[in-house]
């Protein structure tokens, strides 16, 4: 099945609307850097300024080497290394589905997975999950729900997230 190589528009404002955002500078040019609850650096919706990060910010001319919290990084700049971010992630899910013959998924199937993947960076376990419960409420209760922080600040976030990737993943987009 092919997918596309790019996600479409739907899947950007879906994951935007689950990590929010950091907030806009006082002439809404640029995204303020915020520290998440974790002790990462955020930046935009959801960009996390790391090693991985680091690199995609350098294409397009932006060191975040020594950047900190409550500096700025340009929007256009940010969400364009989001997008990136998604590309990549959506790839890596459809080259794990087809590495594993799973072919009767949807395109909003294939969102819900790359916003599981950008969110916590882990699919991988998800084809034996689906080739042992299919596209069940058991598939939700034992792969579909998991969230990698339990007892953490922000476990409920995470499960609320995990269960509009569920909506997503049976029904397709509701936002």
């Amino acid at each position: 099945v092919d997918y596309g190589k790019t996600p479409p528009n739907d899947l950007y404002s879906f994951i935007r609307f689950l990590e929010g955002n950091t907030g806009y500078s006082d002439d809404k040019g640029s995204y303020v850097i915020s520290d998440t609850l974790d002790g990462v650096p955020t930046v935009g919706p959801g960009v996390t300024l790391n090693n991985y990060t680091a690199k995609l910010f350098q294409n397009h001319g932006v060191d975040i080497s020594g950047i900190t919290v409550g500096d700025t990084i340009p929007v256009d700049i940010v969400n364009e290394v989001k997008r990136e971010i998604e590309i990549e992630k959506r790839q890596y899910v459809i080259n794990l589905l087809e590495k594993n013959n799973i072919n009767d998924l949807t395109p909003n199937q294939i969102d819900a997975l790359t916003s599981r993947a950008y969110n916590i960076g882990n699919v991988d376990g998800f084809p034996e999950a689906y080739k042992k419960y299919g596209n069940t409420e058991a598939l939700y209760d034992n792969y579909m729900s998991t969230v990698i922080d339990e007892g953490s600040d922000h476990e409920e976030g995470l499960r609320n997230r995990r269960k509009y990737e569920w909506d997503l993943f049976k029904n397709g987009y509701i936002i």
